[in-house]
């Protein structure tokens, strides 16, 4: 496996946790009110938690786990750009150079929104 693959693979990864992590947040938050409990697996440990902390568990997961995708996806860009400048593609380098946008956050769009 090349390290291209092998982060493509842990993206992938990271996608699974994020999907499993944003089904968890939305099933305390619609059941928070019915159960004061709530079971949560984190790393493989089967944890028991109040309702209100397994909720603060999950989002700082979720924001560690979407650092890490987007970390990622800066890493990918970088091996790509320096895979076509180390194969002699010298325009297809500068093109991934000069286009490594990202993504903007909502609280950049809100702030813009803001502004105007």
């Amino acid at each position: 496996m090349t390290d291209k693959e092998i982060k493509i693979e842990k993206l992938i990864d990271y996608d699974r946790q994020r999907n499993k992590n944003r089904e968890g947040i939305r099933a305390l938050k619609n059941n928070k009110k019915l159960e004061k409990r709530a079971y949560i697996n984190i790393s493989g440990a089967l944890l028991q938690l109040p309702s209100d902390k397994a909720l603060d568990v999950l989002s700082s997961n979720q924001k560690i786990i979407e650092s890490s995708i987007n970390d990622t996806r800066n890493r990918v860009k970088e091996s790509a750009a320096r895979l076509a400048f180390l194969e002699g593609d010298e325009k297809m380098a500068k093109a991934m150079v000069d286009f490594q946008l990202n993504q903007i956050s909502a609280d950049d769009l809100y702030n813009l929104t803001l502004k105007k």
